[in-house]
């Protein structure tokens, strides 16, 4: 509590200032007059009216409000929310860039999500010409499983519910494929950074070992499939947590929204 006298803090206990002496209890008066202690359930509405007990204001400048403010943004940086919203305003900000480099554009979210999040290694698919969809981007790979990747095309109903890769969907954009299922074909083996450790075993539910993997649709306003975002473990060995999962969410619709509007500008340049 502060002495309203001479601002020495005392215990919230007190009650009379450790300095001064002078009482740290609030009086007020009732209706005749007389003078009242306030009972132990004296609201804070009731301890404001008290002009001594508040009349003492602390008194800041414009320059040590900002520089409070300023040091507190700086001293947050190592919060690992913050470094991945710091990390998406980036991200967000690099279609404005001319020219902007689709290639680029893609390799810049795959290195955001591996380091943001550790991942071991991130892949974007999209769509191509010929309807067909296949790997464009990729981080984290050996260079062997990088090329056995791009030789890979995929059909439009590959992504749903087929026999050919089980799975299991957990919210609209997000499909979890484990080891257990055999999520891939026998051609695709070389596509795994680790093929030997293929048939390892899983020790806990939280554990990811080679062959698991989340894929990660990025959808269209119509909700058509324009690609998908393919991230495996952890480099802990963990299975993404679901905070993770959600930020890769709306890093996939950053990119379908990013491509959408640039489409539709090329559209209207081409007809205007």
């Amino acid at each position: 509590m502060i002495c309203p006298i001479c601002g020495t803090v005392n215990l919230s206990s007190a009650e009379t200032c450790t300095k001064c002496g002078r009482n740290l209890k609030p009086v007020f008066k009732d209706f005749r007059g007389s003078a009242v202690q306030p009972s132990q359930g004296t609201s804070r509405w009731q301890s404001r009216q008290d002009p001594l007990t508040y009349s003492r204001k602390e008194k800041f400048t414009q320059v040590e409000i900002a520089k409070k403010m300023k040091n507190d943004y700086s001293y947050t940086r190592g919060d690992p929310t913050l470094k991945a919203i710091d990390g998406l305003t980036a991200f967000v900000s690099s279609p404005m860039k001319h020219p902007f480099n689709l290639d680029d554009y893609l390799i810049e979210a795959c290195n955001l999500i591996q380091k943001q999040f550790s991942i071991r290694e991130v892949s974007i698919g999209l769509k191509g010409d010929d309807g067909l969809y296949r790997f464009k981007a990729l981080v984290g790979f050996r260079e062997d499983a990088e090329r056995a990747m791009r030789r890979v095309a995929y059909r439009r109903e590959e992504f749903g519910d087929s026999a050919t890769y089980k799975g299991t969907m957990i919210s609209k954009y997000t499909k979890l494929f484990l080891a257990e299922d055999s999520p891939f074909k026998e051609d695709e083996k070389d596509t795994y950074s680790r093929p030997l450790l293929l048939d390892a075993t899983r020790h806990s539910p939280s554990e990811s070992i080679e062959g698991d993997y989340l894929d990660f649709s990025m959808l269209g306003a119509d909700g058509s499939l324009l690609g998908w975002i393919e991230i495996s473990g952890t480099r802990a060995g963990q299975l993404p947590d679901i905070a993770t999962i959600k930020w890769v969410e709306l890093i996939g619709q950053i990119i379908a929204y990013t491509m959408t509007a640039r489409d539709a500008q090329s559209h209207l340049r081409s007809t205007g």
